[in-house]
């Protein structure tokens, strides 16, 4: 018969070493730029942000739609830093808080649109799954 003191405490271990390993990776202060997020779901950055845009999530701060920022129910949250350049200009940049939030919207939205067309097959739930 298993020792399942052991193996309990090996699994604790190594789930203890991802859950470390999470956490260490959700507080990185360091920034990530929104062609990076959009080029992981192989998508342009400007289809990204009109994604985000439709889903209530930033909007534009000028009429260029060169700067974007969250709206008011998504601040505070941790998913945004900014980065003041020499010539003043700010950039917000995406955590990887925020980047796991927008892989998280981007794949329920992917999700619903393909229910809602009535095309769920499983080779879109497996390309979705891998």
């Amino acid at each position: 018969m298993p020792n399942f003191k052991k193996i309990d405490q090996k699994v604790l271990n190594v789930l203890k070493e991802k859950a470390e390993y999470h956490d260490v990776i959700l507080k990185s202060p360091i920034g990530i730029n929104t062609t990076q997020i959009a080029k992981e779901l192989e998508m342009s950055p400007n289809a990204l942000n009109k994604k985000l845009h439709d889903l209530k999530i930033i909007y534009p701060t000028n009429k260029k739609n060169s700067s974007w920022v969250l709206y008011a129910k998504y601040q505070n949250k941790g998913y945004q830093v900014s980065r003041t350049r020499k010539n003043s200009k700010i950039d917000f940049l995406w955590t990887q808080k925020g980047r796991k939030f927008i892989h998280s919207v981007i794949a329920n939205t992917k999700y619903e649109e393909i229910e809602t067309n009535h095309q769920l097959s499983f080779g879109d739930l497996w390309e979705d799954w891998k």
